[in-house]
């Protein structure tokens, strides 16, 4: 069984990987049996290999994206990470349906969290939770009130 201070570490490394925007390490701490639900119209659940696809789609379309870490609470296999992302969108994102959201050179932030179960020194499921509306507003491509 993984001590708390090992769970942590590995959530940790995965957020490190995400603002160091390496896909090799956040690979590493993901399991080969991965499953991801994600809140962003995104067919789901993800594999390991959809997973990263998502993620490297997001840093080629925002390649300064970093997550600030708002809050960690750690629970039996759990780990959870609320956090606040910003990013500059310097190159076109595809959407979830085939779309394409061009590059407007906009810096945007959001929050959302991680709920990370972890297994045998990996992350095995994953839910992503974001405020996808407060980017797309940022970004143009909602109303604001």
């Amino acid at each position: 069984m993984m001590s708390r201070q090992q769970k942590l570490r590995i959530a940790q490394h995965y957020i490190d990987s995400i603002n160091a925007h390496d896909l090799r390490a956040m690979g590493e701490c993901l399991a080969d049996g991965l499953r991801v639900e994600v809140a962003t119209g995104a067919e789901c659940p993800m594999d390991k290999h959809r997973f990263l696809a998502y993620n490297e789609n997001y840093i080629k379309a925002f390649p300064d994206v970093h997550f600030d870490i708002t809050l960690t609470v750690s629970e039996g296999a759990f780990v959870i990470m609320h956090w606040n992302a910003s990013g500059t969108q310097t190159a076109s994102l595809a959407t979830p349906t085939g779309g394409i959201i061009v590059a407007t050179g906009v810096k945007v932030h959001a929050p959302g969290s991680f709920t990370f179960r972890l297994q045998e020194g990996k992350i095995s499921r994953a839910w992503v939770f974001w405020d996808m509306a407060t980017m797309l507003a940022q970004l143009g491509l909602l109303p604001t009130l």
